[in-house]
């Protein structure tokens, strides 16, 4: 194509990006925080900062009853979200019909909403600021060892509850699972354990972008750069909702398999843009993808015997006990959609090989690994079996 051709192009495109960039977001919830739009329907919400014992100081939601009681009257639940992801994602449908934290809260439930450390609302710590290296050191480990627990143990005193039920997706299962063989008697604290999504065995993980990444060392590249954070700039954020509803379809192609084929509305596409996704550390990005080479459950390589000896007292990275698993008493339902490639069937069924026989194993059709907080019928397919599964193990 000539000179002038290109020119005319590239006008047309910037002059598309200013109308877009002028246009209001149709959706109103857009430019709302967490605490407004419950606030708007009804619900009471607080947020509660969590100090783990490593410094981390965590912004953990509560809505902790009902819009039409005043006060709960079933356990607490803590629900976590997953990898690159933050709390606000189980309040994508301004519906509250649709959304699992208000179903919880309106079945009679005090309902908690974790956020990791290095997501929106979990930008303190006690030493180190989101400037410092070592504020973006932390990787699965630590919210294992620290996030998970030091959350429960948040909830039971602030609470008076002995026990709590936990609600996990994606990464959010991994945590609890490595939580619970680092410490088994952390299962003293729960009622139950929902895993939607469930990820421990990554053995079969064919993803071709992880593939690329574990082969570029991209994560370490990233933190050779200076940057530790894994994250999208708010200018994103700010243009990416303009930009879908200028180009819905272009959004929608992009966005409208995440939960399963052809699942997500796409007047829901502005609202996923302006917010998400959710920040992490490159350290925890290379972390996964050690534990994706390795084959098993390791802590965090810190990348020559040396390092590790000092951080371990050993040369290599100390292993997790998978085997420790099937001696749990917890009572543990697994939800896996049939679409979900970020859970390969056959690292699926190794997962339950490590459980007890009595784990409850339920198959979604058709979803995928965003299915669990993102299908439009997830508070049809899905909540109320949750619901019912709690509600049975909470003696």
């Amino acid at each position: 194509e000539n000179a002038d051709t290109s020119k005319m192009k590239t006008f047309i495109f910037i002059s598309l990006l200013c109308v877009a960039l002028a246009i209001e977001p149709f959706d109103p919830d857009n430019n709302k925080t967490v605490e407004e739009m419950a606030k708007d329907h009804g619900y009471p919400f607080e947020t509660h900062e969590v100090t783990t014992k490593d410094g981390a100081i965590l912004g953990t939601w509560r809505i902790p009853h009902g819009r039409n009681n005043s006060q709960s009257t079933k356990p607490p639940v803590l629900i976590q979200h997953g990898l690159l992801d933050w709390g606000w994602t189980w309040f994508l449908y301004d519906d509250p019909a649709k959304s699992l934290p208000y179903i919880l809260a309106d079945q009679g439930f005090d309902v908690w909403i974790a956020n990791q450390r290095g997501t929106f609302p979990s930008m303190k710590h006690t030493k180190y600021t989101p400037k410092d290296e070592e504020f973006w050191n932390f990787s699965i480990d630590q919210f294992a060892l620290y996030d998970v627990p030091d959350n429960i143990e948040y909830i039971k005193k602030t609470t008076g509850s002995e026990k709590l039920h936990y609600i996990g997706h994606s990464q959010g299962t991994a945590e609890m699972f490595f939580a619970l063989m680092h410490d088994s008697s952390l299962e003293n604290s729960l009622h139950s354990y929902t895993a939607l999504g469930p990820i421990l065995k990554v053995n079969h993980m064919t993803d071709p972008i992880i593939s690329v990444l574990a082969k570029t060392h991209f994560p370490q590249v990233m933190k050779m750069l200076g940057i530790y954070d894994l994250s999208l700039p708010n200018a994103f954020r700010k243009v990416a909702p303009r930009v879908c509803q200028f180009l819905p379809s272009l959004c929608s192609k992009f966005l409208a398999n995440f939960p399963g084929p052809n699942l997500l509305p796409p007047q829901y596409t502005q609202a996923i843009v302006a917010h998400e996704i959710g920040a992490t550390s490159w350290t925890n990005g290379q972390h996964w993808l050690q534990i994706i080479a390795a084959g098993k459950s390791q802590m965090f390589d810190y990348g020559s015997p040396q390092a590790n000896q000092q951080h371990y007292n050993q040369p290599t990275p100390p292993i997790y006990a998978e085997n420790s698993l099937k001696s749990l008493s917890l009572d543990i339902m697994l939800v896996r959609g049939t679409d979900d490639s970020a859970v390969d069937i056959t690292d699926f069924e190794q997962l339950r090989g490590l459980l007890s026989d009595g784990v409850k194993f339920l198959p979604v059709d058709g979803w995928a690994h965003l299915g669990y907080n993102w299908a439009p019928d997830a508070h049809v397919v899905l909540y109320p079996k949750i619901v019912e599964f709690m509600e049975s193990h909470q003696g």
